[in-house]
């Protein structure tokens, strides 16, 4: 009697949110394991991503979004993975709903209810965000703004040397971006109920 064999599913791996990580996520994912035996599913509210200017576009007037827009069904096709548009609503209207029955002002309940699930949900995210944004302000130099990149070059031309003035100013954004990451991971685990039970019940 022959054997009936039953076809290899595809391991699905789903990503969530386009933007520069995603479209990077998706195309290594897509570049390393392909079609056959992985279905790689990118979902976005947007069909298209434009890549942030850079500083000196804008000052320039240079920024062309027909060069700095990614379409995600194109690039879908070019990484081998699937597109589709949509997004996740995560906090659920019926809990407004709720806490105006229960007695809450509109305001009381955005701030009681709403609030806190919305920064547990975004402060990973935007995290990341805030840090590469401090980053990208090494480069307002180009646009007459006096920076820490900026006063290193003014060092370095009266002084001619290069070396100490780059790693004074690395040490000084390693120190800002490491001050900013604590602050936000604190304010992350306070709106993160988990852990602030956790945190409360080791203390």
């Amino acid at each position: 009697q022959g054997e009936m064999r039953v076809p290899d599913q595809k391991t699905q791996i789903v990503v969530v949110g386009g933007g520069a990580g995603g479209l990077e996520l998706v195309r290594k994912l897509g570049a390393k394991y392909g079609r056959k035996k992985h279905d790689i599913i990118l979902i976005d509210r947007n069909l298209t991503h434009i890549w942030k200017p850079l500083l000196h576009e804008v000052a320039a007037g240079s920024l062309d979004a027909n060069l700095d827009e990614v379409g995600y069904g194109g690039h879908a096709v070019r990484w081998g993975y699937r597109f589709f548009q949509g997004s996740i609503e995560s906090i659920d209207r019926g809990q407004t709903e709720a806490g105006i029955a229960m007695g809450f002002t509109r305001v009381g309940t955005f701030r009681h209810i709403v609030l806190p699930q919305a920064l547990q949900r975004i402060l990973p995210v935007y995290k990341g965000e805030f840090i590469s944004m401090v980053k990208m302000t090494s480069i307002v130099g180009y646009v007459a703004v006096e920076d820490l990149t900026k006063a290193s070059d003014i060092i370095r031309s009266r002084t001619f040397d290069a070396f100490f003035p780059l790693v004074t100013v690395a040490v000084l954004y390693f120190l800002v971006s490491w001050v900013l990451i604590q602050v936000l991971g604190y304010l992350e685990r306070r709106t993160d109920p988990m852990q602030r039970r956790a945190a409360e019940a080791r203390t």
